[in-house]
């Protein structure tokens, strides 16, 4: 059997018809992911186009003759097709794929040389459509580079599952049996400790906390101010290190570089400090991505920059960063955005710990979800340690009403956090780290 990835673009209104499109060139059996993302407008959040991105995925049997498409690894062919409706490289939001018309016919797979691939490593079939290169490599398994390509593309893969497994049972085997569950916490006390439990609190931590905020809220109408006492010695424990700042004395421009795995807002978020750095404290910012594996992230980021007034670079290798960071020699700090993939890829995680190594910046920042579980908070917080960052940035506070996430980011990584984020407006969404908001954050009783 082999994988067909198609990839479809077009408005929120156009989704059923996209579908249809689906399942009209894949057949009935077809996978989809579905994603909405803001087209033009003001910061693209407001006004603009809605738009929705479908990634399809199905099955099929290719023909005996092996096909002039797929990539064969064992008894399976893999096949990744971009969308023939797609704007060029560059011009729309298939831009960041990565993927261009070539000019010319490729020859036939067999025949292919490395003057025939395209610099980013696909390559045109005989019938004008591009198909991704698998390289064969000596890898663990054989099913490595197929992983690869799947977590570029956002999805969730064997390897990850795998992995995440692992620390399931890991967690599993600590957890205490219902006979030692409620030890040391008084019966009258029991709700409070199974709800401090379901909002992500270690069991040894809620049994701590229930014990700390025993005297807050009694009496059963007050347990709002008992939540606020939880938050209070959540935030007690952190260390707020406040916004990014530049001393006279500092060497320019300041660099700091944002990692963390997707889905946490790292590009949002550096958008949001750039806007307050430079709208707000009057500082000299650039912006610079090294993002060139997701769709329209550099793009987006650009189109911050420009309504910014800021300077935008895009880098390729470490080389030519480099030179970028020489020549914005002018500006008071350079914010870097770094791909956002999975913490389970050894690949990614060395490939920055390597341009660390060659071009340290002054600080970097580990971007963190206040949604995350206790459990894909730990695997982050290990997974990234060979980065060695400086600090955390924890977002998505709006989306949580219980301090839970902010407790388990801050005690695994025992860094120092910079900024919290609270919605999606650029900039009025996020907030410096410091007793002020703390304050705000606990009479607010988590909720925004």
């Amino acid at each position: 059997m082999a994988l067909r990835i198609r990839r479809y673009v077009g408005r929120r209104n156009e989704v059923d018809d996209l579908v249809a499109r689906a399942h009209s060139e894949l057949g009935e059996s077809v996978e989809i992911h579905r994603r909405l993302f803001r087209q033009g407008g003001l910061l693209g959040l407001l006004g603009g186009t809605v738009m929705v991105e479908l990634i399809a995925m199905a099955e099929y049997r290719p023909e005996a003759t092996g096909g002039n498409g797929g990539h064969h690894i064992g008894e399976t062919t893999f096949e990744v097709v971009a969308d023939e409706n797609a704007a060029p490289y560059g011009e729309g939001a298939d831009a960041e794929a990565g993927v261009a018309a070539p000019e010319e016919e490729a020859s036939p797979p067999e025949e292919k040389t490395a003057e025939d691939e395209l610099p980013d490593g696909t390559a045109a079939d005989g019938e004008g459509e591009l198909t991704e290169v698998f390289p064969q490599r000596e890898e663990p398994t054989e099913l490595k580079v197929v992983r690869d390509e799947l977590r570029d593309l956002g999805l969730e893969e064997e390897y990850t599952r795998r992995e995440r497994l692992e620390y399931a049972k890991e967690l599993a085997a600590k957890k205490p049996d219902s006979e030692t569950k409620f030890a040391g916490v008084p019966r009258e006390l029991e709700g409070r400790f199974v709800k401090l439990l379901q909002c992500g609190f270690p069991p040894d931590a809620a049994r701590g906390m229930v014990g700390e905020t025993a005297d807050a809220g009694k009496g059963g109408q007050n347990d709002k101010e008992w939540w606020k006492s939880v938050c209070r010695a959540v935030f007690s424990e952190i260390l707020l290190d406040g916004g990014i700042n530049v001393s006279v004395n500092e060497p320019r421009p300041k660099v700091v570089m944002l990692v963390g795995p997707t889905g946490v807002g790292k590009t949002t978020t550096i958008a949001k400090i750039a806007a307050v750095l430079n709208l707000q404290k009057g500082m000299r910012v650039g912006l610079v991505s090294l993002d060139n594996y997701r769709i329209a992230a550099p793009e987006q980021l650009k189109t911050y920059a420009d309504i910014m007034g800021i300077s935008f670079h895009l880098a390729f290798t470490t080389d030519e960063y480099r030179r970028i960071v020489n020549r914005q020699r002018y500006q008071d700090v350079l914010l870097v955005d770094t791909a956002g993939r999975s913490p389970m890829n050894p690949r990614y995680i060395e490939e920055l710990r390597s341009l660390l190594e060659k071009c340290p910046p002054d600080e970097v920042h580990l971007v963190l979800s206040a949604t995350m579980g206790p459990l894909d908070a730990q695997a982050a917080v290990d997974k990234f340690a060979p980065l060695k960052y400086t600090h955390v940035n924890i977002t998505k506070l709006d989306e949580t009403p219980h301090p839970g996430g902010i407790y388990n980011i801050t005690r695994q990584s025992q860094k120092p956090v910079r900024y919290f984020t609270i919605g999606q407006r650029v900039p009025e969404d996020i907030r410096e780290a410091n007793l002020s908001f703390a304050r705000a954050y606990c009479e607010k009783g988590g909720a925004f």
